[in-house]
């Protein structure tokens, strides 16, 4: 007797039709920057030096996003060293490949490009770009990133006449080179030699306002080491946003920048015409740097007078006060509509202290920088590529402790393990006498409390557990302490590190692995298709490690080495059911018809479920091969969760397939239809009408599906007569192939039902024998199936196709398997009780030692290796099994 959770599996299609409720494609918006980054003269203290141009420009250009925007950024590196660019605050969620810094993407060799493909997902704020790579941030490169609120979301302040970016920092005549040699020779830097307000010198900035209006400001400290202080003479600034968060809006007349830290404030023209200073000086230092620029009103008849206004008093108190009053505006929205004060940080138990220490020493006679003894040398592979690729050798977690050593300093690639969906507490000790600056990428936390002395457990008694500022750099003050809550909510490798650059480039840095053991999109995207591969990766061949629904794969499906001789293969797009579904029902929330579990995929690489319904590849991934490629191309909701591949990663085709689908609208094949015109409108989007339509013609559209149809008539048992039921679904198949040839389709390979009721699940209606009458739906469905695409042949222009007859190929087998290989044809490798088709396949199922021998993986689906016979049939066989052509002449007619 099978058990009632066996019978209700047989009919996933009725599960499909909950599981595709509430899946809308939608698109954010792209927008895309071209840049070429050269050496160049530049003038930031009036002198000539060497500069890093981006386009020509310095500072580079300017960033304007909208929450949710993809930025792609192709960047052409025409200097004669590595470089990168990392995206400081710009979270990268579920996508550390993005940062831009050596431990998670490998550097830009010179003469060469590569494009950062990121989504500002649920930001926005004021946030700056700059080279992280050697001593590069010396020369320049570095530009502004405002993203700007999305039109329905409420903004705390009228819209201002005016945006402003404002970058300012310390700045050395010295060249970037020989700064970093002096480092690399374990000196300290000297003193800078100024400071430079938007590439330029004292007086070279000027910035014009119309009387009477409201301008903001976005100021980002880009400098090297040193707190800077901004003000502007006889003017009022009202602090509106800091690093993404709307602040209460509190009125001052100067303002603490450190180093790394980016702030937006609204100035109004309210004083009479003329023109006003904006100066900037250094804080807390022996040695003032004092630098301006101009506030020139448009109808000014006066030009600066008298001399700008003077910073305030070197006393860190006056600065702590400051930066203790900055709190976050709990009823104004972010990104998002609902108020910055519904996330109850407070509120939430800390599951871990981390305490880290900086500090200052030598190693072999040479000057070092630490945290907590470590002092951060780098790898020769990036930490993530590592990570992602299981590398031994490259680092381990744990070389840091989560609290201060011993003062004597050893050198080590620093990673600290952390564990996804932790709530963090982290302690910045600073028992130096210099303001340190700390930034975590990937994250934006929250600063709960900073002060002089030392940090203990009774400190906790004066954090601000209600309104703090979340940001994403903090200073702490000369032999203080600031605390911040994290709650670790994306997954990947994160550079935690101080922004005092020479600080950094000698070991001041070390990496969070926020990690999750459960491998998933919705948790991190895989390693981009175009990620640049250095170290011990290095000219490795990769591709075998695809898994779409594990997040371990390459995004569009690669070429087979074996195969690089042969010509071009055609895009391929997969529509149809189980037999084909590389993965598609893993991305469907709640999905009950999905096999994202073992023992599926345990022939698969790592044994890792893939959310194919087999122990390994399927008859889509085998075909593919066959093409030249090395799986099936990746299902369309994975492209669509990644939003930047549905332009950049469809021109090798898509698959669709859905377990549970079918032809007939309760059994969901439109819904892949519907899909495919989003392709579409992408592909044309992408590379207009004329180049859509020379790619679609040449694709092959290959649709495996009718099983589903034929179980839910006999599941529902259908009265309707089986002439009349298979008229029924020939329709809905003709009105399919018409639409997609309505968009250009041209070559269809189409693949018949099978011989169903030799399945192990329905043998069990009729004993351990198949069960006939649904045989015999197979065998009319094929009939039918032939004489329609003849038909359409004769009525659609230009259109061919190929059929295969999986009926007779299976049947073939299943009389005589011996020639094939195969021992069993009546039972499933994977399930429960009698022929393992009682219950579906899963982590406690009863599971075959040979897969090879089976033609059946589980109740309803092929093993990989029947799946592997079926697809080599199918692409080369004889008419006898696939006519009027197979699928290689199919791909080859023009």
């Amino acid at each position: 007797m099978r058990s009632a959770n066996g019978r209700r599996w047989c009919w996933i299609a009725l599960l499909l039709a909950l599981c595709m409720e509430g899946v809308v494609v939608a698109e954010d918006p792209y927008r895309y920057f071209d840049w070429r980054i050269t050496y160049g003269d530049i003038y930031p203290l009036g002198v000539r030096q060497q500069g890093i141009l981006i386009n020509g420009q310095f500072p580079g250009p300017d960033i304007h996003s909208v929450t949710n925007d993809n930025l792609i950024i192709n960047v052409h590196n025409h200097l004669p060293d590595p470089f990168l660019l990392t995206w400081n605050g710009v979270q990268q969620r579920k996508n550390s490949f993005e940062d831009g810094v050596y431990g998670t993407t490998c550097p830009i060799p010179p003469g060469q490009n590569f494009t950062y493909i990121m989504q500002v997902k649920d930001q926005i704020g004021s946030f700056f770009y700059f080279p992280s790579l050697q001593f590069h941030k010396a020369a320049g490169g570095f530009g502004g990133i405002r993203i700007l609120s999305r039109p329905r979301i409420p903004v705390p302040f009228p819209e201002p006449a005016g945006d402003f970016t404002i970058l300012i920092g310390d700045w050395y005549k010295t060249d970037h080179k020989v700064l970093q040699t002096i480092l690399d020779r374990g000196k300290r830097l000297t003193f800078p030699d100024g400071i430079q307000i938007n590439g330029l010198g004292r007086d070279g900035a000027k910035f014009t306002v119309e009387p009477g209006k409201t301008y903001r400001l976005r100021i980002s400290n880009v400098g090297l080491q040193n707190s800077l202080n901004f003000r502007i003479q006889g003017h009022k600034m009202k602090l509106v946003e800091v690093e993404g968060t709307h602040t209460i809006q509190t009125t001052l007349s100067s303002l603490d920048v450190h180093v790394g830290q980016s702030y937006s404030v609204l100035v109004t023209a309210d004083q009479p015409a003329q023109d006003y200073y904006i100066a900037v000086s250094s804080r807390f230092t022996t040695q003032i740097l004092n630098s301006t620029a101009i506030l020139h009103y448009s109808n000014s008849i006066k030009t600066v007078s008298g001399l700008p206004p003077p910073g305030p008093t070197t006393d860190i108190s006056w600065s702590l006060n400051q930066a203790r009053s900055i709190r976050t505006n709990l009823t104004a929205s972010g990104p998002r509509p609902n108020p910055q004060g519904s996330y109850h940080y407070g509120q939430i138990n800390v599951t871990r202290t981390i305490r880290l220490a900086n500090h200052a020493g030598l190693v072999d006679k040479k000057q070092r920088y630490a945290v907590n003894g470590v002092s951060f040398i780098p790898a020769d592979t990036p930490l993530k590529l590592a990570d992602y690729y299981n590398i031994d050798g490259v680092f381990k977690v744990g070389s840091i402790q989560d609290k201060p050593a011993c003062r004597n300093i050893h050198l080590d690639t620093a990673v600290m393990g952390a564990d996804y969906r932790a709530f963090v507490e982290i302690v910045f000790e600073n028992r130096e006498n210099i303001v340190q600056s700390w930034h975590l990428d990937g994250y934006s936390f929250f600063v709960v409390g900073m002060d002089v002395g030392r940090w203990s457990p009774a400190s906790k008694n004066q954090y601000n557990l209600i309104d703090a500022v979340s940001r994403c750099t903090t200073q702490v003050y000369p032999r203080s302490w600031t605390a911040i809550y994290v709650p670790l909510d994306n997954v990947g490798m994160w550079n935690l590190r101080s922004q005092f650059w020479a600080r950094q480039y000698l070991g001041q840095q070390f990496y969070l692995r926020v990690y999750t053991p459960v491998k998933s999109f919705r948790d991190e995207y895989p390693i981009p298709k175009n990620a640049l591969h250095c170290g011990f990766r290095h000219g490795k061949d990769v591709s075998f490690l695809s898994s779409y629904s594990s997040g371990s794969i390459n995004i569009w499906p690669q070429l087979s080495h074996a195969d690089t001789q042969r010509p071009t293969p055609p895009p391929i797009f997969i529509l149809g059911d189980s037999t084909a579904d590389v993965g598609t029902n893993s991305y469907i929330p709640d999905c009950k018809a999905a096999a994202n579990f073992p023992h599926n995929g345990i022939d698969f690489v790592n044994s890792r479920p893939t959310g194919r319904f087999s122990n390994g590849l399927n008859s889509a991934d085998h075909l593919a091969r066959l093409f030249g490629y090395n799986s099936s191309p990746p299902p369309f909701l994975f492209l669509h969760s990644l939003k930047y591949s549905l332009q950049l990663g469809i021109y090798r085709g898509v698959n669709f397939a859905s377990g549970g689908s079918g032809l007939l609208d309760d059994t969901g094949l439109q819904l892949q239809i519907n899909q495919f015109v989003t392709v579409h409108e992408n592909l044309i989007a992408s590379l207009g009408h004329e180049s859509t339509k020379a790619l679609l013609a040449k694709s092959l559209f290959c649709i495996s599906t009718g099983s589903n149809d034929i179980f839910v008539y006999f599941k529902t048992r259908s009265t309707m007569p089986k002439e009349e039921f298979i008229n029924h679904i020939m329709e809905a198949y003709e009105n399919h192939i018409k639409t997609l040839y309505s968009l250009g389709a041209r070559k269809f390979g189409i693949i018949s039902v099978p011989p169903v009721g030799c399945c192990p699940a329905n043998r069990l209606l009729n004993g351990t024998r198949c069960f006939e009458p649904m045989n015999d739906f197979a065998r009319c469905f094929h009939s039918a199936l032939d004489k329609l695409m003849c038909n359409l042949t004769s009525e659609l222009h230009r259109m061919k196709y190929a059929l295969g007859d999986t009926y007779k190929m299976t049947i073939d087998v299943i009389d005589n398997p011996h020639p094939f290989n195969f021992k069993n044809v009546d039972t499933a490798c994977c399930g429960h009780g009698a022929l393992k088709a009682e219950g579906i396949c899963n982590a406690t199922a009863s599971l075959c030692s040979d897969r090879r021998q089976y033609i059946f993986w589980d109740l309803f689906h092929p093993t990989d290796a029947a799946a592997r016979l079926a697809a080599n049939t199918l692409y080369g066989g004889p008419t006898l099994y696939v006519s009027p052509i197979n699928f290689a002449k199919l791909a080859a007619e023009k």
